[in-house]
Order: structure tokens, then C-alpha cells, then sequence
């Protein structure tokens, strides 16, 4: 549970060839970091939401180059941002420097794709990805504060009684803030 809305904004790669599947699922979460910038002055700032002339950082599209060659081997990668929980997690109401909002924000995003991927065709996608994930076979990758932060969504999900089958976590120099640990879980 977070006090700040929190975007709910990404990229998706897919295989080009998208009449088989379901594909397996690769959500990526990026680091903390400045949350906006003003493209007139380059300018940045760790404040939420962006106003004026300053606008939210994509970072979910730094994983471009490896979303595009693990769509190339048959994933669906789903790169999430983060930027309003980073602007937000240092305060002293955020003791766990904002990782539970990482974990619920990954479990959101699965939620969405969830219907999209049923029957869901008031989506973004229409009927596009109807049939095509495989959320009992899904991995996680975070760099970063989004490393502790899949580590989080894991527990998380097994919180909930497990309602997608995560089978790979993927920390990539994470922090280790709260310790929390994954166990059965590659």
C-alpha cells in the first residue's frame, strides 16, 4: 500500500510471430533514480507528479535492447515504471524504502494483463494478447531498489496464494534494505 498515486505505465516486447503461445512472461523493474526531467533545461527532480514543464523519465525503456532479444526467444516482456514510488521512498513513512509498493505495483501490472489476456478487449491491446501469456510461467528481473522489489512481489504473490506461477527471480545488484528472502524460487 502506497500514499502516492503511482503510474501504471510500461513498455511490452512480444515475438513477432504471435499466432502461437501462450508465451512465458518476463516483467523487468528498473532502479531508483531521478523521477522527472524538463527537456528544455535537462533539469531533473525527484518530486511526484511531474508538473510544469517537467515530464516522467521513462526508464522502463532502458530495458528495450534486452526485452527485444528475449521476445526474440518466445517472451512476452513487460518493462514496469516505477517512478512515483522512487520519488516517494526515502520519507519516514516508508520504512521499507518503498518495496512493498515495488511488489504490489509488479502484481498490478500482472493483475491488468491478466484480463487482457482473457478476455479483456476494453484494454489498450483490444484482443491482441487474448490467449497469449502464460502467467503460471513467469519470471521477474530488477535492478537495483527493483531488485528487492521482485524479491518482494515473489513473496508477495505467494501471499496471495500464488495466483501466477513466478519460477525465476532475477536480481541484478540489488539492495538488500530489508533482507527479505525467496526460497523455491530460482
Amino acid at each position: 500500500t502506497f500514499d502516492n498515486l503511482v503510474e501504471v505505465v510500461g513498455s511490452v516486447h512480444h515475438p513477432t510471430d504471435m499466432s502461437g503461445g501462450p508465451f512465458p512472461v518476463i516483467v523487468l523493474l528498473h532502479g531508483r533514480h531521478s523521477a522527472m526531467y524538463n527537456p528544455g533545461t535537462n533539469a531533473t527532480s525527484n518530486s511526484w507528479p511531474p508538473s510544469g514543464s517537467f515530464i516522467g523519465i521513462p526508464s522502463y525503456d532502458g530495458y528495450d535492447f534486452l526485452a527485444s532479444h528475449l521476445a526474440s526467444h518466445g517472451y512476452i516482456v513487460i518493462s514496469v515504471s516505477a517512478n512515483a514510488i522512487s520519488a516517494s521512498d526515502n520519507g519516514d513513512s516508508f520504512g521499507d524504502y518503498g518495496m512493498q509498493a515495488r511488489g504490489e505495483l509488479i502484481q498490478h501490472h500482472l493483475d491488468l494483463w491478466n484480463g487482457w489476456n482473457t478476455s479483456d478487449a476494453t484494454g489498450p491491446f483490444g484482443t491482441d494478447f487474448v490467449g497469449k501469456l502464460d502467467l503460471t510461467n513467469v519470471g521477474t528481473l530488477g535492478h537495483s531498489r527493483g531488485g528487492e522489489g521482485v524479491i518482494t512481489h515473489a513473496l508477495h504473490n505467494e501471499d496471495l496464494g500464488r495466483p501466477y506461477g513466478v519460477n525465476a527471480v532475477f536480481t541484478l545488484a540489488p539492495v538488500d534494505f530489508n533482507r527479505p528472502i525467496v526460497t523455491g524460487i530460482p
